[in-house]
């Protein structure tokens, strides 16, 4: 959604020690884009004649099938992307609930709740009624009752036993009938009457049905998805039937249990709709009185959990595929789904700016002009690549190498290269990548496990097609390890990791195919002359200086030249370091991909500064993989909740020093924060100059300019020079006007 959106981020009181809320810094927010797949369908509403879709990857609001939606993402001021609920109250204003947020938009204002439980880790927030000036919210640990307008929204209470459901269940789905509340969650259903809201803390209270009592062994299972009344009956639906309550005789009347896997019910203008998957079919249709009438379910692929009446239609919401709206007599995928996936595995970019991401349980998909299409191979998609001519490349776990920029173009495996399949013989042509390198002339692929004893196949790129291009690299070159798990290249050095025994560094010579120029020798924790952290080598990379380093589970290595040994650099304890990817930007800053967040490495200083989801956009503290786009500037961030884009601080960023510029120029100084950047990519100095020709400050590139001069005073507005000097000698020049306020 296209808004000048304000964050704002009340503090939160604790209660019974569970949820606990705190405000907190957003400034980096606005440096941040992200990509996110809107696949998963969470829960679909009609607000103000829009279409509102609650996904795994945020908020898409839609006008028609035809026209691509506007979104609501972490960035915008939800906090989140994760998004579970959410309705509009009778005031107008729309309530949104996530992972460990509660998002408040009014007009153009999102303001943003953030909810923690007792550990601090983020509450998942599943459901939200609206209740006055209350909210009810159904979380992972119970119910929530959240004031509107106490201390500018706040949590009031809390409610943790129902009956005798088990203690602190998740709850689902929330039902307000006149005085009485029902809960669908974790451990059962549950119904109290809300009159007095202070006794809602007493367990006895409550009226419970749980599958565990020989009463209620019809729901099946104790974890309950819905619950929704129609005229004067109450149904309930849970992962193995469909349910009506009789609440007077305390009893459950089963509607349907066949085979049934999952089931939801929801109300749709007044009407019960339910969602049902067995094990051999799946379908959706309408529950009147004790009767299911089913509805037509063709072309749509998912069983769907959600529905909604948009435009005269019934919109479907499904699983794994997004939405679905009837075209005549059939229903039609709405095409802007965003990612193929929601869990990323790799990112790469193309010379012409294309984007290449490989997807968890997903194949491939390669954007260009902000659409993406997908690949038309069916295996995971597990490392992306892309080569000088503008060439994009997947690797997959267990079909071997594929070319998605042409799928006319063969794909390359056990039969037509040395790609090698796992060393046993169910799986021998089961070709898993593990890493995926070129230098623009030779293409080095890691094969997990492979048969032959030779993990590494590398080809001659000048023709992929030709098998006598192709050749392998393993034990007869000392590489002895067939449980290889990344690579790295650098001129004629590459760098093998392994799961558990360490870093093979291998010389290959000026031609590759020449064995006796290759040498692959191992490093481990072990080795005498200084050692690695740990063995298990998650990532390779090599600094635009030719250094090696090197990402484990147990954090970071760098081989030191100077010393000829391995030695351990200290990752920032908000960083952690279980690390996952590792990249370096021209300047050779680095930056490194964890399971808690992203550290960037300043290159002059050796400072880190760590970026999570809390302080920033990123979608995600589990990062899987990191790309440098020289050209645009940006760091590609993948993660498990799709890709997120840093920008660096180089606008319009040249390798030419004598195109350098300074920005923002003019300069204007109206606070602390105000910095002064240069675009220029490579390792430099800068000096600024009066006109006068005196030196007022010199500073690596890196730093940004607050103007202050070398003793750390203010200077004055006016016209000041300055001289970038490349690591060659070469100069870039320009003005700048600086105007303090």
């Amino acid at each position: 959604m296209d808004m000048a959106k304000t964050v704002k981020i009340p503090i939160l009181i604790v209660l019974t020690l569970v949820i606990f809320g705190f405000q907190e810094s957003k400034s980096q927010e606005g440096f941040w884009k992200n990509l996110t797949s809107f696949s998963e369908i969470r829960r679909l509403c009609v607000i103000d004649g829009s279409l509102y879709a609650a996904t795994s990857g945020g908020i898409q609001v839609i006008g028609n099938h035809l026209k691509k939606p506007e979104t609501i993402l972490n960035t915008d001021g939800l906090g989140t992307v994760d998004v579970y609920d959410m309705i509009q109250d009778g005031s107008g204003i729309i309530w949104v609930a996530g992972n460990g947020r509660l998002a408040k938009i009014e007009g153009d204002a999102i303001q943003s709740y953030l909810i923690l439980d007792r550990d601090n880790n983020p509450l998942p927030l599943y459901c939200l009624v609206d209740d006055g000036d209350l909210l009810w919210l159904g979380s992972d640990v119970g119910l929530l009752l959240f004031s509107k307008n106490d201390d500018g929204g706040q949590i009031q209470d809390s409610y943790l036993l129902f009956d005798s459901l088990a203690a602190d269940p998740a709850v689902y789905d929330i039902l307000l009938d006149k005085d009485s509340l029902w809960i669908a969650t974790s451990a059962g259903l549950a119904v109290a009457e809300r009159s007095d809201l202070s006794q809602l803390k007493a367990p006895e209270s409550w009226k419970g049905f749980y599958f565990e009592n020989n009463r209620h062994r019809g729901l099946g299972n104790d974890t309950v998805t819905s619950v929704v009344k129609s005229g004067s009956l109450v149904y309930a639906s849970t992962p193995r039937a469909i349910v009506r309550v009789d609440l007077s005789l305390d009893l459950i009347v089963v509607i349907d249990a066949d085979s049934i896997l999952q089931a939801r019910l929801q109300v749709i203008n007044d009407t019960v709709f339910y969602f049902r998957e067995r094990t051999s079919s799946r379908d959706y249709g309408i529950l009147d009185g004790d009767s299911l009438t089913a509805l037509p379910m063709q072309l749509v692929s998912q069983v769907p959990v959600s529905g909604a009446s948009f435009n005269g239609q019934l919109w479907l919401g499904t699983k794994e595929d997004g939405l679905f709206y009837p075209n005549g007599s059939e229903y039609v995928q709405y095409p802007f789904v965003g990612l193929p996936g929601v869990s990323v595995m790799d990112i790469a970019t193309t010379s012409s700016g294309a984007l290449i991401g490989g997807f968890v349980n997903r194949t491939a998909g390669i954007m260009t002009d902000s659409v993406w299409e997908n690949s038309n191979f069916f295996r995971v998609s597990r490392r992306a690549m892309a080569d000088s001519s503008g060439g994009a490349y997947i690797g997959t776990d267990g079909d071997g190498i594929w070319r998605i920029d042409n799928p006319k173009l063969p794909h390359y495996d056990r039969y037509n290269s040395t790609l090698m399949g796992n060393n046993d013989d169910t799986s021998f042509f089961f070709v898993v990548i593990k890493g995926l390198e070129n230098n623009g002339r030779y293409l080095y692929a890691a094969c997990y496990r492979a048969a032959n004893g030779y993990p590494i196949a590398i080809a001659d790129m000048t023709d992929l097609n030709n098998r006598a291009n192709w050749d392998s690299i393993g034990v007869d070159d000392g590489l002895n390890d067939i449980f290889v798990s990344c690579l790295a290249l650098d001129d004629n050095r590459l760098a093998v990791g392994t799961e558990q025994n360490g870093l093979y560094l291998c010389e290959m010579g000026e031609d590759p195919f020449d064995h006796s120029q290759r040498l692959c020798t191992l490093y481990t924790s072990e080795f005498e002359r200084g050692d690695l952290v740990s063995n298990t080598i998650r990532t390779v990379q090599f600094d635009p200086d030719g250094n090696l380093w090197v990402g484990t589970n147990f954090g970071l290595s760098r081989w030191d030249v100077g010393f000829e040994k391995f030695v351990e650099v200290e990752m920032p304890p908000a960083a952690g370091t279980d690390i996952n990817s590792l990249e370096f930007d021209p300047r050779g800053n680095l930056y490194v991909g964890t399971s808690s967040g992203l550290a960037r490495r300043d290159a002059s200083t050796g400072d880190f500064e760590v970026f999570t989801e809390r302080n920033s956009g990123l979608l995600s503290d589990q990062i899987s993989s990191l790309h440098f786009e020289v050209t645009t500037g940006l760091l590609y961030v993948g993660t498990d909740r799709g890709i997120s884009a840093r920008p660096s601080m180089t606008s319009n960023p040249t390798s030419d020093v004598e195109q350098v510029i300074a920005f923002p120029n003019p300069f204007v100084i109206s606070s602390d924060n105000n910095r002064l950047f240069f675009n220029y990519l490579k390792p430099a100095t800068v000096r600024l100059y009066s006109v006068a020709g005196d030196l007022v400050r010199e500073l690596p590139i890196n730093f940004s300019w607050d103007g202050r001069n070398e003793a750390g005073e203010e200077v004055s507005s006016g016209v000041y020079l300055f001289l970038v000097e490349d690591e060659e000698g070469n100069f870039g020049r320009g003005k700048i006007l600086l105007v303090r306020q």
